[in-house]
């Protein structure tokens, strides 16, 4: 048995048999009355011995498993005495500190700080804390140099140990959060840098829902994050495109699409944007999402427009010039001998030459557009209070208005500066304008116009709106307008929008054109102010 194998057991057994010897020769007592009440004494303290031997057995394998529990857990544990000195250290912490077990037990915990942590006492002050006050403290950071001169930035959680409820020491354990704070601080970096960005920036996670939405992409696209983020991508921008999903074409095709040309309607905004879409996938290829980088180039686009346009003028100008005169000579001509004629003819044959002189004055007019067109003149300026201009022909507006069963509204900026134009030029503009709505909505037979005007202090310009209710201009069409001899009417010559539009370049603006959310068509004129 392995009971007899143990020193402690036959020391007392020999003791045993001493005593019984000593009660024998001592007491005179019989040897068999001896030998048994030593052999009761002695299975006894056997009994108690073998039980003692079990509790300590266990004990010291409970205090062996939990050490072994400690030195094979992936954090850092060390433990100190109740003096605050090093008992033990596991295989991680040493690993973490390059510190062996021998290098760093028995160090006072202000010791270890001096050895490891910068001099930083705060490592121990916990220590102190908690074995003088029995405290948990919870998630402290510190920094400390481990034994290759390597900074490593550390979690730390100070517990009391307890033995049969005294304090007799504490446990000390260290995460390494170095990687955690690093990568933080790129993610710190990459969203200032997205945040930053001119470009527009999307990402949509592998449900198509939108998961990051920068500055740039607001501001180009007019949406606040609060709109769009863990929407669906497609319900927010593809829907108001003019093509089919970029990124879905990107994933589809596994290729990364490049200077791709989309136009957005956004609450009525027309928006040009230059696309690069990329599937996202991670290290086995497996789809995560994908990311849509944009730029507005609709000011880009405009300005190409309006030099296309300026090309088509300028060859409409030569035109004109050339012909004009040629045209405007015989017509004249014609027209005077047709005034004679309406002296010798009857009432029957004076429609018919009244209706030849009108037609005279409708081609005199289409000429001097022409020459209007090729040959602008220049403005003279003078300070106009644009409020002022749009009542001075309010009663003309009202009636024409009220003819064609058109309400008009009228929503002024009592604080509009005073602007430096020519008056007759931004009126001619103005009433084109209106005339323009008033005619979108005559199938219709009723509808509501509204004149607003408004500023910007920091752009310097005021805007003159002129909002309809009528059918909207058809998407295909909105890069036409201002093209000499573009119309959808059957009458129109398609001069006027373009005079309009040469009127305002002349007075350094610009014309804006959109269609409204719900119905009908938006021109926006902004013109420069100078001064408060």
């Amino acid at each position: 048995m392995s009971i007899f194998k143990d020193k402690e057991m036959w020391l007392i057994i020999i003791i045993a048999l001493v005593v019984m010897l000593m009660d024998y020769v001592l007491n005179h007592r019989h040897i068999e009355y001896s030998f048994l009440l030593n052999y009761f004494m002695l299975l006894t303290l056997v009994i108690a011995m073998y039980k003692l031997k079990i509790e300590k057995n266990k004990q010291r394998n409970t205090k062996h498993l939990t050490f072994n529990i400690m030195d094979n857990l992936p954090v850092g544990v060390i433990a100190f005495d109740q003096e605050g000195r090093l008992i033990f250290i596991n295989s991680f912490c040493q690993s973490l500190l390059k510190q062996s077990h021998t290098d760093v037990v028995g160090y006072l915990a202000e010791e270890l700080c001096k050895k490891l942590f910068m001099n930083n006492s705060a490592c121990a002050d916990l220590v102190r804390f908690v074995l003088e006050t029995g405290t948990k403290v919870h998630n402290q950071k510190v920094s400390l140099i481990n034994g290759e001169s390597k900074e490593i930035n550390c979690r730390i959680d100070v517990y009391p140990m307890i033995d049969q409820e005294e304090y007799n020491g504490a446990v000390c354990i260290l995460c390494d959060i170095t990687a955690e704070l690093n990568y933080y601080d790129l993610k710190r970096m990459s969203d200032i840098i997205l945040r930053d960005m001119s470009s527009g920036v999307v990402v949509v996670n592998s449900k198509k829902e939108i998961i990051m939405f920068n500055e740039a992409a607001e501001e180009i696209t007019g949406l606040n994050l609060e709109e769009v983020i863990s929407k669906n991508y497609h319900e927010i921008l593809v829907k108001r495109s003019n093509r089919d999903c970029i990124l879905c074409e990107a994933v589809n095709e596994n290729k990364k699409i490049c200077d791709e040309e989309v136009w957005y309607n956004i609450n009525g905004k027309e928006i040009c944007t230059l696309n690069t879409a990329e599937a996202l996938k991670d290290e086995y290829n497996n789809f995560l999402g994908g990311i849509s980088v944009f730029q507005d180039i609709t000011d880009f686009k405009n300005r190409h427009q309006q030099l296309v346009r300026q090309e088509k003028m300028a060859t409409v100008g030569q035109l004109a010039a050339g012909m004009a005169h040629e045209i405007r000579n015989p017509l004249t001509a014609v027209r005077g001998v047709a005034q004679l004629m309406l002296e010798k003819y009857n009432a029957k044959d004076q429609g018919m030459l009244n209706l030849i002189i009108d037609e005279l004055d409708r081609t005199e007019k289409i000429i001097a557009d022409f020459l209007s067109l090729a040959n602008p003149k220049e403005p003279e300026y003078k300070g106009i209070d644009i409020n002022q201009l749009i009542e001075n022909h309010s009663t003309f507006l009202n009636s024409k208005c009220l003819q064609n069963n058109i309400t008009v509204y009228k929503r002024m900026d009592p604080n509009l500066p005073m602007v430096w134009i020519d008056e007759a030029q931004i009126t001619q503009v103005l009433l084109n304008l209106i005339n323009n709505a008033i005619e979108a909505m005559q199938e219709k037979g009723k509808g509501t116009i509204t004149i607003s005007t408004s500023y910007n202090i920091n752009q310097k310009d005021i805007c003159i709106e002129v909002d309809d209710t009528g059918k909207g201009i058809p998407s295909d069409n909105m890069a036409k307008l201002g093209t000499p001899f573009f119309t959808t009417k059957s009458d129109g010559t398609g001069l006027g929008l373009a005079i309009s539009y040469e009127i305002i370049k002349g007075h350094a603006g610009r014309i804006e054109v959109s269609n409204n959310p719900v119905e009908g068509a938006c021109f926006k004129i902004y013109l420069p102010f100078y001064g408060e």
